[in-house]
């Protein structure tokens, strides 16, 4: 554990003295305008704020930037990724580059080890604004990519490892973390507390945003079919 906060403290003071100064410096310029920038130790983060017009108070007028020494970011591969306001634009304006990104394998195994973790949590502090991690599993389940994820074991062990290493919480139960003893239904409590969040976070949605009711119920779907893997034989 002193191992692991000797670490993201170095990290911190990089990024509050070399990479945080770096971005500021090159935004400014780029806009002509003077932009605050706030770390947060305790997140292992940092936050950008941008002037907005928005009138949804739960989309907080900043973009979060994550930047853990410790963390894992394979498989990825290369995606493109353009503005919305491209759809409003002639193409001359049109803005579109590629970015290395994380593959949806690892993100769903990473996102269902959160869920195994929240559904074990028994004394309360149930974090906010994690329905996103139930919503971003609903998405890949009813994706063209689930067949080839959901059997993907090795990844998953890879991912549990990773996590019970450096992240492992003596409540968390990550050790059942596995095919046979998943749990991604969180209990009545939290349930309560995340529909809430749900429907300030559908704010966020593009179009029609799922109804809750229908995410927990695939999130019941997920975690039977990942339990059933154990009773099959599957090449990992």
């Amino acid at each position: 554990e002193r191992f692991i906060d000797s670490i993201n403290r170095a990290a911190m003071d990089f990024i509050e003295n070399k990479i945080i100064p770096e971005i500021k410096d090159e935004c400014e310029k780029e806009i002509d305008k003077e932009i605050s920038i706030e770390l947060n130790r305790d997140e292992l983060s940092f936050y950008v704020s941008y002037p907005h017009m928005s009138l949804y108070g739960y989309i907080i007028p900043k973009v979060k930037i994550e930047m853990s020494s410790l963390s894992a970011i394979v498989p990825t591969e290369i995606k493109g990724v353009e503005p919305f306001i491209n759809l409003e634009l002639s193409d001359e304006y049109k803005v579109k580059f590629n970015v290395k990104c994380m593959k949806s394998e690892r993100t769903f195994w990473e996102k269902v080890l959160i869920l195994h973790q929240e559904a074990n949590r028994v004394r309360g502090g149930f974090p906010r604004r994690y329905s996103r991690h139930y919503y971003d599993l609903y998405m890949i389940y009813n994706s063209s990519r689930w067949e080839d994820i959901i059997n993907n074991l090795k990844l998953l062990d890879s991912v549990r490892e990773f996590t019970m290493t450096f992240y492992n919480r003596g409540w968390s139960k990550l050790i059942e973390a596995r095919p046979g003893s998943f749990r991604l239904l969180p209990n009545k409590k939290y349930l309560i507390e995340l529909e809430d969040d749900y429907k300030m976070m559908s704010q966020m949605i593009f179009g029609i945003a799922p109804k809750f009711d229908e995410i927990i119920d695939t999130m019941a779907k997920i975690e039977k079919e990942i339990n059933s893997l154990k009773f099959k034989k599957i090449n990992i």
